[in-house]
């Protein structure tokens, strides 16, 4: 009873943030785009490019591996060198990489030509798979010591969310096309993710403020 109680004090210390709030919905949505691409963008191909399956097999795998592994880095370096004097930084670069992606998603989902359908992809890999690291920084910054499990395991559960995305898709292509609904829900979801993301950056200084202060009382304490 004892640990249930401490677990609900903390998932309640947690969320009584604002920012924490916008963050995980801002996350939400970035899970939501990223796991309606990962489940339909091989449909997507076959049915658009019925004769390139196995060239989309080796070129899908370099653009996961190459670009997002890329773009982790990139968004991981950039966060590190200009957040040093403005920790809102970190949640602006996966806004900024949200709305890149949105017109390089769209521009995919109405390519005709196979190669350059895997060009923009790459592309749209680069900017938008940067977000990952800063956004757990940010998480992790902003609220105490005391309470970051408990802050990693409610961003595990907002993953969840995204698994929405693929049944909605899913369910709207049959009458709209794929390509149609692939460009429209993924894009949506990249802009909602980009405006909560920057909402959530502008409330960043006083909330690592706050958990500092507390952080701060907690060593007094125990020293």
């Amino acid at each position: 009873m004892e640990q249930g109680q401490q677990a609900l004090a903390a998932i309640g210390t947690v969320l009584d943030s604002r920012f924490v709030k916008l963050l995980f919905v801002a996350s939400a949505f970035r899970f939501c785009a990223g796991y309606g691409i990962g489940v339909w963008k091989a449909p997507f191909f076959r049915e658009a490019f019925p004769t390139y399956l196995e060239q989309f097999s080796v070129a899908n795998a370099f653009v996961i591996s190459g670009g997002g592994v890329l773009s982790s880095i990139i968004g991981g370096a950039l966060a590190d060198k200009f957040a040093v004097n403005d920790e809102r930084v970190r949640l602006w670069i996966p806004a900024a990489g949200c709305v890149l992606a949105v017109p390089l998603w769209y521009a995919f989902c109405q390519s005709t030509d196979f190669t350059t359908s895997i060009a923009i992809l790459f592309a749209e890999y680069i900017v938008a798979e940067c977000w990952f690291g800063p956004v757990l920084a940010s998480l992790y910054g902003a609220v105490p010591k005391d309470v970051r499990g408990t802050s990693q395991g409610l961003f595990t559960v907002v993953s969840a969310v995204g698994n929405l995305m693929p049944v909605v898709i899913g369910s709207l292509q049959k009458e709209n096309g794929l390509s149609g609904t692939l460009a429209w829900t993924v894009s949506v979801a990249y802009a909602l993710a980009a405006l909560f993301f920057y909402l959530a950056a502008e409330e960043l200084p006083k909330q690592a403020a706050a958990a500092a202060a507390k952080n701060a009382e907690a060593e007094a304490q125990e020293a």
